[in-house]
């Protein structure tokens, strides 16, 4: 009867630590998953927030460019001269 129990006690402490080891391996897939869905979050905000940003610094600019040609028309000078191909020509 005595080799029954310790045969019991030793089934129930493998079972205790299969248990351990899965409930480790839970914990570990959980905070994996958690971990990769704060980095997915974390990316959609920098990526949005880079969209507004750029979309804000394009308008400025294009109201800036949008003011300096209305001053170039303003002092006669013919705008074509200052085409997309000039200015190429100029920084080159």
């Amino acid at each position: 009867m005595a080799k029954k129990d310790d045969n019991f006690q030793k089934e129930i402490l493998e079972i205790k630590s299969k248990l351990c080891d899965m409930h480790t391996d839970l914990k570990r897939f959980f905070e994996q998953s958690d971990l990769q869905h704060h980095e997915s979050v974390l990316s959609g905000i920098q990526k949005d927030f880079s969209n507004v940003i750029i979309g804000h610094v394009t308008e400025d600019i294009n109201d800036v460019l949008t003011g300096i040609w209305y001053e170039i028309a303003k002092c006669g000078i013919p705008v074509n001269l200052f085409s997309q191909d000039s200015f190429r020509t100029i920084r080159a």
